[in-house]
């Protein structure tokens, strides 16, 4: 750990081998979070959920970090270069060949080898064409004949969900960056409003706030990430700061709070680790290249292990042959498309 107190801002400049690594690992933990209800069914959740009485799991914790390692980042970026159309093209490359490969890769895999449509009626199928809409950030998991005995049938990729907030969440900085309000004077406000706004849709019982929950606690971390660079040169990273908000995290997890943990606690923890704990070999650090592609490929390659097997099949054995197969196929993805663009 670091042994005097100084600001985020000392490391603005600094590559982090700890985040990369940070991020693999939770690529990783989406695969080991949906290996439980893919395999066994949804009644079956991962040991986190378990401990923090469903309200965290792996992979929620890995979207949280994603989410706001994706707002310090990108904030920093459009500030940076002040380009509306080079910040625009970055964030296109960054989501979209990747995820045009997979998908692509999905159906002609599900096509030929798990569906029991013909080449022919599957080509043909509306639920074919509808699967398409992916290609423009329309989640739509179904694809024709495919897993049909699997406990998730036809469920081709469930974590795409995440991809459209994502990246109306780039929209939504730009927007606020031409209007001047991505700045610590116009933050201070902003960030009074999220807290605000957390606390009603995690603790006001209307029906409206349980449908959208899921998908604004990712928006929370991606401002937080935001919100850490806007005021980086006033936030302190010191040792006592870093072990207070872990236990703090954890005692939030065992009280069956673990989602105001992560809104709380998942950026300081997130990137007290990634600057100021002495840094991994580049080696490791080179997987978290491969984080997104994992994260792209994970649920389809679990599903077709799941559906070889039968339709179920034990929760330890999907995350050993799934996590290796998953490595190869974003190592691959990495290589020929991400790589090179």
């Amino acid at each position: 750990m670091t042994q005097n107190s100084v600001t985020l801002k000392k490391f603005e400049s600094t590559r982090s081998n700890n985040l990369n690594l940070l991020k693999f690992i939770a690529a990783i933990f989406v695969i080991i979070s949906h290996a439980f209800p893919l395999s066994k069914g949804a009644e079956y959740n991962d040991i986190l959920s378990d401990l923090s009485r469903n309200s965290i799991a792996f992979g929620s914790l890995a979207v949280a970090i994603f989410f706001m390692s994706s707002g310090f980042f990108v904030t920093k970026s459009l500030l940076k270069n002040k380009n509306s159309k080079k910040y625009l093209h970055n964030r296109f490359i960054r989501i979209f060949p990747p995820l045009w490969f997979t998908l692509v890769v999905c159906i002609v895999v599900c096509a030929l080898l798990f569906s029991s449509y013909s080449l022919i009626d599957f080509f043909v199928s509306a639920d074919f064409f509808k699967y398409c809409l992916n290609f423009i950030l329309i989640p739509v998991h179904n694809l024709p004949g495919v897993f049909t005995n699997n406990i998730y049938p036809g469920v081709i990729n469930g974590p795409l969900w995440t991809l459209p907030i994502e990246f109306l969440c780039y929209i939504v900085l730009l927007v606020a960056y031409k209007l001047s309000l991505v700045n610590k004077k116009s933050y201070k406000y902003i960030a009074l409003l999220v807290i605000v706004f957390f606390i009603g849709i995690n603790f006001v019982p209307l029906s409206i706030f349980m449908s959208i929950k899921g998908y604004i606690q990712p928006c929370f971390l991606f401002f937080w990430g935001s919100f850490y660079w806007i005021y980086r040169d006033e936030i302190r990273m010191k040792n006592v700061y870093f072990v207070l908000s872990f236990i703090l995290f954890i005692l939030l997890i065992g009280l069956g709070y673990g989602q105001i943990g992560s809104f709380l606690f998942i950026p300081y923890l997130t990137l007290y680790i990634s600057f100021c704990l002495p840094q991994c070999n580049a080696r490791f650090a080179s997987l978290g290249n491969l984080s997104y592609d994992i994260y792209l490929c994970g649920w389809p390659i679990q599903q077709m292990v799941i559906s070889v097997f039968g339709g179920s099949m034990a929760v330890g054995l999907n995350i050993l042959i799934s996590i290796p197969l998953s490595i190869v196929v974003g190592y691959i993805t990495y290589m020929l498309i991400e790589k090179n663009i």
